[in-house]
């Protein structure tokens, strides 16, 4: 996914907005606000306000988050409104890329958090938005009617977190994304 830069008229620049947030309706009427990444597609910066239970599981500070994170947001469960992957506290390493230790997903309805989610999974080191797709990808990634996320393997294991309705749950699946 990625976003698109015009420019109009000789000075106005606009950024569209990725096509599977608000090109399909995705509405957005939480106390956080996203703008793209730009040196990442599918990856946002998120800044606003959480309750501080989520702000605990995610082991940040309320200015953080008002000063901005790097999230993903889709619409995760299908209800229309934006839903929120937030990264938590960024672990260090000499050895290998910082990684968010916890990311939790926010899901909501109008400006109500329905339920969040928390997510530890050392694989995860800048997941992006998976966007609803109607056919499978190169490697076998699934077809879905919501939007997940997805780490991209880059030649070795792809993986892809849906939102299971059912089980009210994210649940992963591995894609061997090399040859």
């Amino acid at each position: 996914m990625r976003s698109t830069t015009l420019i109009l008229s000789g000075a106005l620049v606009v950024n569209l907005v990725p096509i599977g947030l608000q090109a399909a309706g995705l509405t957005n009427e939480s106390a956080i606000s996203f703008k793209n990444a730009p040196d990442l597609p599918g990856s946002f910066t998120c800044q606003g306000k959480v309750n501080d239970d989520i702000l605990k599981e995610l082991e940040i500070s309320r200015n953080e988050l008002e000063r901005g994170i790097s999230c993903v947001v889709g619409d995760f469960d299908g209800n229309g409104y934006a839903d929120f992957l937030l990264f938590g506290r960024i672990m260090k390493s000499p050895r290998y890329s910082d990684r968010p230790a916890v990311v939790s997903a926010v899901f909501y309805e109008g400006p109500r958090v329905l339920r969040h989610q928390v997510i530890i999974d050392s694989h995860l080191v800048h997941p992006v938005l998976y966007p609803a797709t109607q056919k499978k990808g190169r490697y076998g990634e699934p077809i879905s009617k919501m939007d997940g996320f997805v780490e991209w393997g880059e030649g070795g294991t792809t993986t892809v977190y849906l939102y299971n309705l059912r089980k009210r749950k994210f649940e992963k699946t591995e894609h061997i994304s090399g040859e």
